[in-house]
């Protein structure tokens, strides 16, 4: 976090959007959110209040969210690889080529989904 601050520090103040600009900025990421309208709405005071909460806060829950983001990352692949072991598995006994050839694929598909549980779990933290 004090790292973060610190380089922030660094950086010339950005000045708040206007805001339509702040509209437009959301419009662009979702065209149907019903919070540009709003912003559209607010003074340029109460952007520059949030811009400036954001502002300050952002460093404080940016690692938060980061590492919760790579814990979900991390029991989403876990549940992924658990379930194609599951399916792997129960379709052991058939001997067809074609489900030979899905299982070898199905593995390589675990082994990734482990592998990047893996790397979710060192990012997160645990």
């Amino acid at each position: 976090e004090e790292q973060v601050q610190s380089l922030l520090q660094k950086f010339p103040k950005l000045s708040p959007p206007s805001p339509e600009e702040l509209g437009n900025a959301i419009r662009s990421i979702d065209t149907d959110e019903p919070l540009a309208s709003l912003v559209d709405g607010m003074s340029a005071e109460e952007i520059a209040a949030i811009w400036k909460a954001l502002r300050e806060n952002a460093p404080v829950y940016a690692p938060r969210m980061a590492k919760l983001g790579g814990k979900f990352g991390k029991q989403l692949f876990e549940k992924v690889s658990e379930d194609i072991d599951s399916v792997i598995s129960a379709t052991e006994e058939s001997s067809s080529f074609s489900d030979a050839i899905i299982r070898n694929s199905a593995k390589g598909i675990s082994a990734a989904a482990k592998a990047a549980a893996k790397a979710s779990a060192d990012s997160a933290g645990d």
